[in-house]
């Protein structure tokens, strides 16, 4: 498993989270505010990944 950014949300998959939450969602608004939190490199390191 290679480390993977999730910085940018594709395009497609965004039009269907505002069309199914048009007010947004709580995760919605987390990563809006917050940004990435966590990213897979950094996932994975309690599970023994990271490869």
């Amino acid at each position: 498993m290679r480390p993977e950014s999730f910085m940018e949300i594709p395009e497609a998959t965004g039009r269907v989270a505002r069309a199914a939450f048009p007010e947004g969602s709580m995760c919605m608004c987390v990563r809006d505010a917050l940004g990435t939190v966590f990213c897979s490199l950094a996932a994975g390191e309690p599970f023994g990944g990271g490869e």
